[in-house]
């Protein structure tokens, strides 16, 4: 079956109008930078290393080593981690596995 040029042209452009809209990078998502340097601020003597686990900008790993977090418990630590990144978890930032300790 063929169909007429321009019916393929403007189905081409339909899928790429889709493309676009659905598979481009989210513009709302951290970059691993964006995390790090919110990390820094808030423990400034931390060993930090960010993993994007999917390589979609949206899932992270965060390994950070502070001594901030001494004598802390996990929970502690985590919640030191969240506030450090200022009411962006579960927004910009969707989900962020961590793994923390006190140097």
């Amino acid at each position: 079956m063929q169909f007429p040029i321009s019916g393929c042209n403007a189905m081409r452009q339909g899928i790429e109008a889709l493309e676009s809209q659905f598979f481009q990078d989210d513009p709302m998502a951290m970059s691993a930078e964006e995390i790090e340097t919110l990390l820094r601020e808030a423990l400034p003597d931390a060993d930090i290393q960010i993993q994007d686990l999917a390589g979609d900008g949206d899932h992270y790993k965060a390994t950070v080593r502070s001594a901030a977090f001494a004598g802390k418990s996990r929970v502690a630590q985590h919640q030191m981690v969240y506030a450090a990144l200022k009411g962006r978890m579960g927004g910009e930032l969707h989900a962020l596995a961590l793994d923390t300790a006190a140097k």
